[in-house]
């Protein structure tokens, strides 16, 4: 509700992604869909784990690239002209045992799709080189960088590297700042990252 009314009330100053769980039955994702569109939505934002909103509890997990799943909600998306799809990614991520977390699934959802725009979420928190080279492969893969922004201040030698990697390997329009704003105010990260310098050493 309250993206709809930002939405709506600054139409010109508000991109809003409406959220849906992709864990959830297919037919009700397609209706919050047509609801979302309704309401105005940019785009469509999705996690890769369903959490039951009144009790909490985690349930269940999804790759982006189930064809049978995922696919035709994504059919779905397209036809009612949204061109944008978040993904949230890699935080917590421990390996193959929680596949639905890692970043190989983008390769064949991007491919499948190439008129979508896939935003991984929270790019460069883990696997710098692994989205460098996603993104090399895809061109319609961006990195968001929900997150990593905060080591602008609290990490700088993580920034360093993450900075040192996306610079010199993808294609810089396609690195998406995101504030975190909910953990700091925008002010000091946008003011950080202005006032950043690559390392001398960092080539």
């Amino acid at each position: 509700e309250k993206g709809a009314y930002l939405k709506n009330r600054y139409p010109d100053r508000v991109l809003w992604y409406g959220a849906i769980d992709l864990t959830d039955d297919p037919r009700l994702v397609m209706a919050k869909l047509d609801q979302l569109v309704q309401q105005g939505c940019d785009g469509i934002k999705t996690y890769p784990v369903g959490v039951n909103q009144i009790t909490g509890q985690v349930g269940g997990r999804i790759r982006i690239d189930e064809e049978k799943r995922t696919f035709p909600i994504f059919e779905h998306v397209q036809k009612r002209g949204i061109k944008h799809l978040a993904v949230h990614k890699l935080v917590g991520y421990t390996g193959p045992e929680t596949p639905a977390f890692g970043i190989d699934d983008f390769y064949r959802a991007a491919e499948a799709f190439p008129e979508l725009t896939f935003h991984l979420v929270h790019a460069g928190w883990l696997m710098m080189d692994e989205t460098a080279e996603l993104m090399q492969a895809r061109p319609n893969v961006t990195a968001v960088l929900e997150g990593p922004m905060l080591w602008s201040i609290y990490d700088r030698s993580s920034f360093d590297k993450l900075m040192a990697v996306l610079l010199t390997r993808v294609d810089i329009d396609r690195v998406i700042y995101a504030s975190t704003s909910p953990n700091q105010h925008p002010y000091w990260i946008v003011n950080q990252f202005f006032d950043w310098q690559p390392p001398k050493d960092s080539g």
